[in-house]
């Protein structure tokens, strides 16, 4: 079973019933101390609660991870560029 917090997203797969609210419980209090550390600045991060190599010590997961990643980093480069279209240019109108 395996569960891992990527930037803003928490990603489980496999994730067992009875793990599931330590795992919620674990995020909450990570969130808490994100919001406690990093009041005002970037400095006070967190920036990582599973060691790397844990992570890259399966390679599926580290796989599914990146690509996820990457494929969720995609479809916000898309979005914030079609964004930025808009706002420069009121005239637009997406028909969908």
């Amino acid at each position: 079973d395996f569960y891992f917090i990527f930037y803003e997203y928490i990603i489980c797969k496999g994730l067992r019933e009875d793990f599931r609210d330590f795992v919620r419980a674990y995020t909450y209090e990570i969130n808490v101390l994100q919001n406690k550390c990093n009041a005002n600045s970037e400095d006070n991060d967190v920036q990582s609660i599973v060691p790397m190599h844990i992570v890259k010590g399966n390679e599926n997961f580290y796989e599914y991870i990146r690509d996820s990643n990457n494929h969720l980093g995609e479809h916000q480069i898309r979005n914030l560029r079609k964004i930025h279209a808009f706002v420069s240019n009121a005239t637009l109108r997406d028909n969908r």
